[in-house]
């Protein structure tokens, strides 16, 4: 919360790298009130020494995530703020666990989140992520990247127990030109088991991309629209 009331202090483009001491994998930060960020953001969890990104193609993954946040059984992660949303905020290499909502990117546009965990064990430390409600949720915005092309880009999103992605306009603005690409959302790590979502992915607004993702073990639909 410091790093990012910093980053909220000091106008144009910041980035947050991590370097928190001690052995072992992951590093638990506890968030007991929402992360409010305010201006343009990277936040890289990748920097965190023992971290590991994706490199296996098809429906596998093998990133390790070492920067946990947790929440306290509810409320809210991350969340882009301003009167009319913050542009640009990068999550990168993050795992998410015990929110409401982990990811809350409302308004803005050209956000990404990348090479981030929601759900299934974090590498084989033996700890499994006890999931969310909701993982990530798109409320107004537009022209924004969950996944990518690459490996690295992946994200693993699965245990949540409404909904893995959200996309939804507000009061008719917004919801529109987002991608979803190459997640493996409701899909284990391995390929085989299940994580299961409710709903993988529910879209409420035009001109999405959903492709290249593996959808798979939800529990009610993969794709609502």
């Amino acid at each position: 919360s410091w790093a990012i009331a910093q980053s909220n202090a000091e106008a144009g483009f910041n980035r947050i790298a991590f370097n928190i001491p001690g052995n072992g994998c992951p590093k638990i930060i506890s968030v007991p009130s929402a992360l409010i960020v305010n201006e343009r953001l990277a936040i890289d969890g990748f920097s965190q020494p023992g971290a590991q990104i994706n490199t296996l193609e098809g429906n596998l993954w093998n990133g390790v995530p070492c920067v946990l946040l947790r929440g306290p059984n509810g409320g809210v992660g991350i969340e882009t703020g301003g009167d009319l949303g913050t542009d640009r905020l990068s999550i990168t290499g993050l795992a998410f666990e015990r929110f409401d909502l982990a990811v809350s990117l409302l308004f803005g546009q050209d956000h990404s989140i990348h090479g981030s965990q929601f759900g299934g064990e974090i590498g084989s430390t033996g700890l499994v992520l006890a999931g969310n409600d909701q993982a990530i949720a798109l409320v107004g915005g537009r022209d924004t990247l969950i996944g990518g092309s690459f490996p690295s880009h992946r994200n693993l999103i699965g245990s949540s127990s409404d909904v893995g992605v959200l996309i939804t306009q507000f009061i008719g603005l917004g919801g529109e030109g987002i991608t979803i690409r190459n997640n493996l959302i409701g899909s284990d790590k391995d390929g085989i088991g299940s994580l299961p979502n409710g709903d993988g992915i529910r879209i409420s607004g035009p001109g999405n991309t959903v492709v290249e993702n593996v959808i798979a073990g939800n529990t009610r639909d993969g794709i609502l629209i």
